[in-house]
């Protein structure tokens, strides 16, 4: 995805389709600078996102970003988001481009916005 401008910081906001062990790998996003450098940062499950449906993940969350009940909602269900912050080690290098990778895990990590600073 294009992003075409310099940042000192990316805010994500993200989530994860199913659940994975903490601390599995689900992908990583690489920003693509103008001078044809790249820098990597994971996504990883239980430290940056978790999955998006509660209902999928039992497990007590210290930190949700967003989250709102569905309606009609059978099963009690609330969906949520998270948010993640990433120190640009090179913010005088403007950002071309974003890609998010998966790893292919059995959690699918997914991107609703970007913000930066």
């Amino acid at each position: 995805m294009p992003i075409g401008q310099r940042a000192t910081r990316l805010c994500f906001i993200h989530a994860a389709h199913g659940v994975a062990p903490d601390g599995t790998l689900l992908g990583r996003y690489v920003a693509h600078f103008g001078d044809g450098g790249q820098c990597e940062i994971p996504i990883r499950y239980g430290e940056d996102v978790r999955a998006w449906r509660i209902r999928d993940d039992p497990a007590e969350i210290t930190r949700t970003d967003w989250e709102q009940k569905t309606e009609p909602n059978p099963a009690d269900e609330v969906v949520r988001l998270f948010s993640t912050w990433w120190a640009n080690p090179r913010p005088e290098v403007e950002i071309m481009s974003l890609d998010l990778v998966s790893e292919g895990a059995a959690a699918a990590p997914f991107l609703v916005a970007i913000t930066s600073r």
